[in-house]
């Protein structure tokens, strides 16, 4: 039997994790199931969402411009896929941008209840629109 907790209730575990899986449902369906680095559609259940610049107390950790749709081959085995992906970031961005994100990216990042309770409540409703498209 599922409890209905209040979000604010919550454990910061929990609502990390959360978080993450809501983003990466999110990421996996915007990109519709392309994998950004060698072009393999899949499932979006079979794709995982690859960070550009990795890690979880870093600024890009939630960030939309950061993390993409990949297929498990480029995204484990092959360590992201990295050259494929920056040469893909600098197509869609710019190689300025790109290069102020890599910056912006490696920093760290303390994250809050309150921001993690946001996107959480975000990106529920981000999938809720894409789903009745």
């Amino acid at each position: 039997m599922k409890r209905n907790i209040p979000l604010e209730k919550r454990p910061f575990p929990w609502l990390k994790k959360r978080a993450w899986n809501l983003f990466s449902i999110f990421i996996r369906i915007r990109d519709g199931g392309i994998c950004y680095t060698c072009g393999e559609k899949d499932s979006i259940k079979r794709m995982d969402a690859g960070h550009w610049r990795h890690g979880k107390t870093k600024v890009g950790w939630l960030d939309e411009r950061n993390v993409h749709c990949q297929c498990s081959k480029c995204n484990r085995y092959l360590s992201g896929n990295l050259v494929s992906y920056t040469l893909n970031m600098a197509r869609e961005y710019g190689q300025k941008e790109v290069e102020k994100m890599w910056k912006e990216f490696s920093r760290d990042k303390t994250w809050k209840r309150e921001e993690l309770i946001e996107k959480i409540k975000y990106y529920e409703d981000q999938i809720q629109k894409l789903n009745s498209l």
